[in-house]
């Protein structure tokens, strides 16, 4: 038995038992990731011009088009108010899947992006805004999780 109690693990029961720091960085990082899916839905129409003159692999263009829009959606999901259990299961799973793929997808991306620039004797750009992008992406799926069940932060 442990005769500190401020020793013993801290245990959450509902999001206002959270200290508010980290309520604050949770929402900051949904926020993070609700910008980044209006983001990649409004990049969609845009996305071969993003390519600066070259023509990627058609099925990478329409792949990366179909799951920015999917991923986009997932992202701005209200999480909150999603109430039914398997509901919840079902598409907590999907965007943790999807946050792995993303970060998959844009690796891709830049290997794409990449030999392009080579081929045309020029200095890859950094990526700076694809890592920001995988970043929030990864970051996403626990905190929807913690969101969702405060007492996994104990």
């Amino acid at each position: 038995m442990n005769a500190n109690p401020s020793m013993t693990p801290a245990t959450f029961h509902s999001n206002s038992e959270i200290p508010a720091e980290t309520r604050k960085g949770l929402a900051y990082s949904r926020a993070a990731g609700v910008a980044v899916g209006l983001f990649l839905i409004a990049l969609v129409p845009f996305n071969a011009a993003r390519w600066g003159g070259h023509q990627p692999p058609a099925a990478l263009l329409n792949a990366e088009a179909i799951y920015f829009l999917v991923y986009g959606v997932l992202l701005i999901l209200p999480w909150r108010k999603i109430t039914g259990k398997m509901l919840w299961r079902t598409l907590f799973t999907l965007l943790a899947v999807l946050s792995a793929g993303f970060a998959f997808l844009m690796v891709i991306d830049l290997m794409f992006q990449n030999l392009y620039a080579s081929e045309a004797g020029l200095k890859p750009a950094p990526p700076a805004c694809q890592s920001l992008m995988i970043f929030t992406a990864l970051i996403q799926a626990p905190t929807v999780l913690f969101l969702r069940h405060p007492h996994a932060l104990r």
